[in-house]
């Protein structure tokens, strides 16, 4: 799109570094591009940096961490690998006399000797470099050796945690079951108490009945009493109208012989 911005992957914000460009009144306009370069260089520049002052603490074991002196001396060692002229305070210095271009030529055999010597070092440290990312791969192997089995432990862990519940699920349903079947029981119990006392309710009524038939058996006895002293008595009582009809008829006689 034509008015969509070009948005850049850097970490210095461009617009900033154009800001501190155009702060310097020699400067004129600026292509986009310029900012993105420049922060991008200084990315690269401090990369380079952190990098050579890290093997240097490593290679000294000064400090666990990176330290103010290996960032001397990272920022010391990256003057001397640039060459004369770009040094600072240096230049381009002319030798006029016989005397200063032999000390001139004496010295660019030395920074060639130097140079040498670094180049040597550069190597040392570019396979001490490829030491360390082979030792960095090992520790990655092994952390990642470390985070599968941690994985398995854990899934070890889940699977004993899964067995303790399905166990305690197994315990809890035996645990119903036990209730049920006491439950079950404590009914039969309850069916066969009812039933007893169904019996016994029985039972009962059948004495009372029973009772009830002795009272009026005992009540028909006491009838049968009565009605025979009633009759003992009638008995009597004709026997005494017997006599004294006899006695009557004896006086009637008397009285008739008299």
């Amino acid at each position: 799109m034509p008015g969509h911005k070009r948005k850049y992957n850097v970490r210095f914000p461009p617009s900033r570094i154009k800001k501190i460009m155009q702060k310097d009144a020699e400067v004129g306009r600026i292509a986009t591009a310029v900012p993105v370069i420049i922060s991008r260089a200084l990315e690269m520049f401090l990369e380079s940096l952190l990098t050579k002052t890290c093997l240097i603490t490593q290679s000294k074991l000064m400090h666990p961490s990176i330290a103010a002196p290996s960032l001397s001396e990272a920022v010391h060692r990256v003057r001397e690998t640039l060459p004369f002229s770009q040094r600072p305070g240096g230049g381009s210095h002319v030798c006029c006399s016989p005397e200063d271009r032999q000390s001139c030529k004496t010295d660019t055999a030395a920074d060639e000797t130097q140079l040498q010597s670094r180049h040597n070092c550069r190597e040392d440290t570019a396979a001490e470099q490829t030491q360390l990312r082979m030792r960095h791969s090992c520790r990655a192997d092994t952390t990642i050796e470390q985070t599968q089995l941690h994985m398995r432990h854990s899934c070890r862990a889940d699977t004993t945690t899964e067995q303790t519940q399905l166990q305690s699920t197994h315990s809890c349903k035996a645990e119903t079951a036990a209730d049920e079947t006491q439950l079950q029981s404590r009914h039969n119990c309850r069916e066969y108490t009812a039933a007893e006392q169904t019996q016994l309710h029985m039972r009962h009524s059948c004495r009372a009945d029973t009772t009830i038939e002795q009272t009026q058996l005992h009540m028909r006895h006491s009838c049968r009493a009565d009605t025979t002293t009633e009759q003992t008595q009638l008995q009597s009582t004709h026997s005494c109208k017997a006599d004294t009809a006899a006695n009557e008829t004896q006086l009637q006689s008397r009285h008739s012989c008299r």
